[in-house]
């Protein structure tokens, strides 16, 4: 004879958010009595109500709910990690869940873990946020001020390339003197004070992983990736309108190609800034140039000095990047900004019609 199986199937249950289906399995010898059916667990219940201790899980980027239910239940933090996929799924949150360090503990049900990953309740620690086109001056003051790392190391790891772990990521022939340019603006967050190494390390590997593969891929562009980043930095200071990037691009990549200096401002701004040193901070780095600025002795002023600088400029985003990878295809020589204030730019092929577009901005 076959033993007689006695199966009790949960049917539904549906707890906050999803529906879960489970069951248990008795053998004939199980008496169906008194404490054996409390001891139908709720699999979506506290692992242990009265456990209240704070454990940090990080949930990595692109980690689907079937990674962060199989993390979670080896942590002791939901009674079944398949469970927790399901009420994902039921729930319609899946696309919710955001990589970052949650607390949470062994009595919160799986409804409530859910619920902070859903809301991005992130265990904020150190946060640094690091704008576009920032010079690494102004980055290492924004982690000095947020407790994220020391201003002095971290300047000092940019100026050392070489001795911060990730560099080998950037795989640029010949390597970058310095990390400016490579420096990935995002927001970066960590649970408390890093070193300076370590700040440019989590840079180096954000900027490898968002625009690595497409800089060590770059069919149509003549440039080494080093010189892509430099000219990319030019783009971010002197772009103010996303839809002119690749415009600008063109205009800087067409003038490379007829041997003409770039003359591009922001390369004297950072020329400039770099000769004041610590007193360039007064003006956060950047100001309007006068022309004697146009005269400064450095081989980062695009006046004075043929092709591109030695270097970036700054750190620019991936769409700069991009817009040198992909640039418009225009013949413009030329570009002046607009009066109005809007950021955007008058183009033109050649000098007398830039003259033109100088003369009739001027008159504004």
């Amino acid at each position: 004879m076959v033993a007689r199986i006695l199966v009790v199937v949960f049917a539904v249950i549906v707890i906050g958010v999803g529906v879960v289906i489970g069951y248990f399995v008795l053998s004939d010898s199980t008496p169906i009595i008194g404490t054996r059916i409390g001891q139908l667990a709720d699999p979506m219940a506290p692992v242990d109500p009265q456990d209240n201790s704070k454990v940090v899980v990080t949930v990595p980027t692109g980690a689907t709910a079937a990674d962060i239910g199989t993390q979670l239940q080896q942590l002791g933090l939901v009674r079944s990690g398949p469970v927790f996929r399901l009420a994902v799924e039921q729930s319609g949150v899946g696309s919710s869940l955001a990589a970052g360090d949650y607390e949470l503990s062994k009595s919160m049900s799986t409804t409530e873990i859910i619920q902070v990953l859903a809301k991005g309740q992130v265990k904020r620690g150190l946060v640094a946020t690091i704008p576009e086109g920032w010079r690494s001056e102004q980055i290492a003051d924004r982690l000095e001020a947020t407790g994220f790392a020391s201003r002095d190391e971290f300047l000092q790891a940019v100026a050392s390339p070489g001795a911060v772990p990730g560099f080998e990521l950037l795989n640029n022939e010949p390597p970058p003197a310095r990390l400016e340019g490579y420096l990935f603006p995002e927001t970066y967050q960590v649970q408390q004070k890093v070193s300076g190494s370590r700040a440019a390390e989590l840079m180096l590997r954000m900027f490898s992983q968002r625009v690595g593969d497409e800089l060590r891929s770059q069919p149509e562009s003549k440039l080494t990736s080093g010189q892509v980043v430099t000219l990319a930095s030019i783009v971010e200071r002197e772009a103010k309108v996303p839809s002119e990037r690749a415009t600008i691009a063109s205009v800087y990549l067409n003038r490379l190609a007829d041997d003409m200096p770039l003359q591009a401002d922001p390369t004297v701004q950072y020329a400039v800034a770099t000769r004041d040193g610590a007193a360039a901070a007064a003006y956060n780095y950047w100001r309007d140039l006068s022309a004697a600025d146009l005269e400064v002795a450095s081989p980062f002023n695009t006046y004075m000095n043929a092709g591109l600088p030695p270097g970036p400029i700054c750190n620019p985003g991936e769409a700069s990047i991009k817009a040198v990878l992909q640039p418009a295809k225009t013949t413009y020589l030329y570009f002046v900004a607009t009066a109005d204030g809007s950021g955007t730019h008058l183009f033109a092929n050649t000098l007398d019609e830039h003259n033109a577009n100088v003369a009739k901005v001027s008159h504004h």
